[in-house]
């Protein structure tokens, strides 16, 4: 009888009529599974935003945050979201990282103001964000850049060198070698190639995009032919000391330039008594501008005026691009056997101006099409480069 029952039971267990087990086995695969999915989905999101490779689907809570981080206010980061909407940009977070993609968005940006119908100020204004915003970015992209000895840095990159007799010149590596460290035979101010001896220290300067400025000591080596140019061969340096980090790029640039002395004058009577500045357009100085930034520039000239004074500048950048802006003699560094190279603090600067130099230093085209030069201006210009090329 007791055979019979275990029989029976065992048959029952066997029949097929209750499914709960194994509807619950599956259910509780199925949200194993589902979760294993939202996980990896979520750290491969995690991953391209750090490495700013996001999707068009950003969070835009993150951008806001990690855009503030480097310092950009809300108008800026206002301007940012547009752009990312108004260009359909796939990876919003590879802005922040001063990345080609930021050239060729905010580039968009500029062409897009110009094309609105609205007043020069107001389209000055809204490009000099665009600027601010390069500007910001750049300087926090590479902080974490650190150069330990010459031999890390790369061909064409743009070094200052002053040897012992306190000139500065302006050059490029040519090539990185083995054992030295080779950047472009240095010119004097008639094109003729300088020929220094064997061992006399030098003194080199360099800057990264970012306006992290480096210093080092070298000497001179030889000369020697490195891929077609003529080039001077610095002894390699492992000791790198970083300098103070620039607020803006500055670039290379070589064009005639008028400046003028500003003198300040008190005008009225009395409690009515104002500073006034005044520029005599009628007496002027020419000289040569060597670099430009948003901040300053330098300029070579055989009358350089005193540290402390102030000063207008009137040049051109590129194609008839007119620079007017007013500023300050910073410092004077002396000229052998005359003259000096005066380092201008910019003081005033215009809207327009201050873009059509950030233009100028970042090959941002202009398509504005007003940019066109004084025509009095122009022929002075034109007639003392032809005097001074005889």
């Amino acid at each position: 009888m007791s055979d019979i029952l275990i029989q029976m039971r065992y048959e029952g267990f066997q029949q097929p009529g209750n499914p709960l087990p194994v509807y619950i086995g599956l259910g509780v695969f199925a949200v194993v599974v589902i979760l294993i999915v939202i996980i990896n989905r979520l750290r491969a999101r995690a991953t391209a935003i750090k490495s700013g490779k996001g999707s068009a689907a950003y969070n835009k809570r993150m951008f806001k945050r990690k855009a503030k981080e480097l310092g950009l206010t809300p108008p800026h980061i206002d301007t940012l979201l547009h752009l990312v909407s108004q260009y359909n940009v796939k990876n919003p977070f590879a802005l922040l990282t001063n990345s080609p993609l930021l050239d060729t968005v905010l580039k968009k940006g500029l062409r897009e103001i110009e094309s609105q119908v609205a007043s020069n100020e107001v389209k000055e204004a809204e490009k000099l964000t665009i600027f601010h915003i390069k500007q910001i970015i750049e300087r926090n992209s590479q902080r974490k850049m650190v150069y330990s000895t010459t031999r890390q840095l790369k061909v064409n990159q743009p070094v200052s060198i002053t040897p012992e007799t306190g000139q500065r010149y302006s050059t490029y590596v040519t090539g990185n070698l083995k054992d030295y460290l080779g950047v472009k035979a240095p010119l004097d101010d008639k094109g003729n190639q300088l020929r220094w001896r064997k061992w006399i220290p030098v003194k080199a300067f360099f800057f990264k995009d970012n306006g992290q400025g480096y210093s080092f000591t070298s000497k001179a080596m030889g000369y020697n032919m490195i891929k077609g140019t003529a080039s001077l061969l610095l002894q390699h340096s492992n000791s790198i000391t970083q300098a103070q980090q620039r607020r803006y790029r500055r670039k290379d640039i070589e064009k005639p330039v008028y400046f003028y002395k500003v003198q300040i004058m008190s005008v009225g009577v009395g409690k009515e008594v104002r500073k006034k500045a005044y520029v005599d357009q009628k007496k002027s100085a020419l000289g040569t501008i060597l670099d430009i930034s948003a901040g300053g520039c330098s300029i070579r000239t055989n009358f350089p005026l005193g540290k402390g004074e102030l000063v207008k500048v009137e040049f051109e950048t590129e194609r008839r691009i007119q620079v007017n802006v007013f500023g300050k003699v910073k410092s004077v560094r002396r000229l052998k056997p005359v003259g000096g190279v005066m380092h201008i603090m910019f003081t005033r600067v215009s809207k327009q101006s201050l873009n059509r130099i950030n233009t100028f230093i970042y090959d941002y085209e202009d398509t504005s099409g007003r940019y066109r030069y004084n025509p009095s201006v122009q022929a002075r210009l034109n007639r003392s480069s032809r005097s001074r090329r005889r």
